[in-house]
C-alpha cells in the first residue's frame, strides 16, 4: 500500500492494517508496525524519523496490560528517547542526553526550563547559571 488515500479507504471500509505497512507518496513516509511486544508508528524523513511506540514485556497481552508509550527521534543514525509514559510515571530524557525541557505559559516562553546539559532549572529563565534560578 503506497497511498494514504488507499489506507483511509481500507480503514473506512472496516479493514485492518497488518504488520509492517508503509504509506508513502515520496518523503516523508509513514510506517505502521504491530509485533508481539510493540505497536509503533514511524514518520520517516530520509535519515531522520520520529517514532511513537507502545511497548510491553515479552509475553504480555497488549489488550490487558498497560503498556509504556515512548516518543523518540532519530537523526542521521542517532536515536534519542525524549519522552516515556506508563501508568505510574512520565519521564523526560530517560537516556540522560543533552536535551532541554521547556514549559511555556501564556506570557512566558520559558516559564519552566530544564537545561539538560548543565543540570540546572530556570523559572522564567532560559539560561539558568545555577542549580535553580528564579527570573533573570
Amino acid at each position: 500500500m503506497t497511498r494514504a488515500s488507499d489506507l483511509a479507504r481500507l480503514i473506512g471500509a472496516g479493514g485492518t492494517v497488518a504488520n509492517d505497512v508503509t504509506i508513502s507518496e515520496g518523503s516523508p513516509s509513514i510506517k505502521l508496525n504491530d509485533t508481539d511486544t510493540s505497536r509503533f508508528i514511524d514518520i520517516l524523513y530520509g535519515t531522520r524519523n520520529a517514532t511513537f511506540r507502545n511497548t510491553m514485556a515479552s509475553g504480555e497481552d497488549m489488550d490487558t496490560v498497560a503498556p509504556e508509550t515512548i516518543f523518540s527521534t532519530k537523526d542521521d543514525g542517532e536515536t534519542r528517547e525524549h519522552f516515556r509514559m506508563n501508568k505510574s510515571e512520565a519521564v523526560f530524557n530517560e537516556g540522560s542526553a543533552d536535551l532541554d525541557f521547556r514549559v511555556e505559559s501564556n506570557g512566558n516562553a520559558n516559564m519552566l526550563f530544564v537545561d539538560g546539559g548543565n543540570d540546572s532549572v530556570g523559572i522564567s529563565n532560559s539560561a539558568p547559571p545555577s542549580l535553580l534560578t528564579l527570573g533573570d
